[in-house]
């Protein structure tokens, strides 16, 4: 009997990162087996996005997911996935409540022959009583790994820090030759801006195109109105829906030279397509480089526009500096295979 994969996909849907990071959970362990998802809240576009199968159970009740989790567990077969992503260690009592349901549920699996994975998460936050609770979730899970150091620091070294599991994806085969610099921000201050700018001038110089677009669709007005600033094309989110812009996104990166951006998902999305990785404001976001420090290398727009030619050195290796990313990406993917398929083979 094969398991039955359980895993909450609730999620900010109109954020491509998310979907990209839950659609790789679903898909990375026990691939063949069926699967039931919570999506409470959730629209049919981002649960199209997540590629399930007809045969898949999606289910908006949290008591029906219980319920559904508990008769299973009795019959001993349940994969219980922790969904990887931001995980807020919460002060509140309502925020303890729920992180113990989720640690009697693993430790329930556990218990009954199941297996239980987190699957990179990245804490953030002071709660005490929070951190004890996820230390001792690690505990229980046959795999507990996070995204970056923070993390493993804020669990007190009671975890492992792997790469993203958005580098499960192999690379996709962008144009050889690219005339594109897409920019994706969710925020800038004024010294940002300034360095956006900047980077216009010497892409109009150099006969390459800014586009601005927007990974998350919350960003849409500050994208939309930085462009206006610059006097760029904006490619909006518009109608489309979550798989439909995720496609078109890849397309563009396919053409781009640069991504920049001050959104992980962002620059990991242009750097599976080739684009070299450019952080905005890269001191204001420590998750980005806490998350691809030793992983993926990024520069910072700041350190290529203030210095003098930083944009030039860029391009000038920019066919070395694709191919060693490339190299750095298999290098990450294939250590998330190995260990995944460890974890799977041992508890079928």
């Amino acid at each position: 009997m094969e398991r039955t994969v359980f895993m909450s996909v609730v999620a900010q849907h109109q954020n491509l990162g998310d979907v990209w990071i839950r659609r790789n959970a679903l898909w990375s362990v026990y691939p063949e087996s069926k699967r039931v998802v919570l999506a409470t809240g959730m629209p049919r576009d981002y649960l199209e996005a997540l590629q399930l199968r007809d045969s898949d159970t999606i289910l908006r009740s949290p008591f029906a997911f219980q319920w559904l989790l508990l008769v299973y567990a009795f019959l001993g077969k349940v994969a219980f996935i922790l969904a990887p992503g931001p995980a807020p260690l919460e002060r509140k009592f309502r925020g303890h409540i729920k992180a113990i349901v989720v640690l009697l549920n693993s430790l329930m699996v556990r218990i009954s022959g199941g297996t239980v994975l987190s699957l990179g998460r990245s804490y953030s936050g002071k709660s005490f009583v929070g951190a004890a609770i996820e230390r001792i979730e690690s505990r229980i899970c046959h795999l507990h790994y996070v995204r970056d150091d923070q993390s493993v620091v804020r669990l007190s070294g009671m975890t492992k820090r792997l790469p993203d599991i958005s580098f499960l994806d192999a690379p996709l085969v962008g144009a050889p030759n690219r005339n594109l610099v897409l920019v994706s921000v969710r925020s800038y201050s004024s010294k940002a801006l300034n360095d956006i700018r900047k980077l216009k001038t010497w892409c109009d110089s150099m006969g390459l195109t800014m586009v601005i677009v927007s990974q998350v669709k919350f960003d849409e007005k500050i994208n939309h109105d930085l462009a206006r600033v610059l006097n760029v094309k904006y490619s909006s989110w518009g109608a489309h829906s979550a798989l439909e812009h995720l496609s078109f996104l890849d397309e563009l990166y396919g053409q781009a030279l640069l991504v920049v951006s001050n959104r992980l998902h962002g620059l990991l999305r242009g750097a599976l397509s080739g684009a070299l990785p450019i952080v905005v404001d890269p001191g204001a976001h420590w998750k980005i480089e806490a998350a691809l420090s030793g992983v993926l290398e990024t520069r910072g727009l700041d350190s290529l526009v203030d210095k003098t030619e930083g944009l030039e050195g860029l391009i000038a290796s920019a066919v070395g500096r694709r191919q060693h990313m490339a190299s750095q990406w298999l290098d990450n993917r294939s250590k998330l295979l190995e260990i995944l398929s460890v974890v799977t083979l041992c508890h079928r």
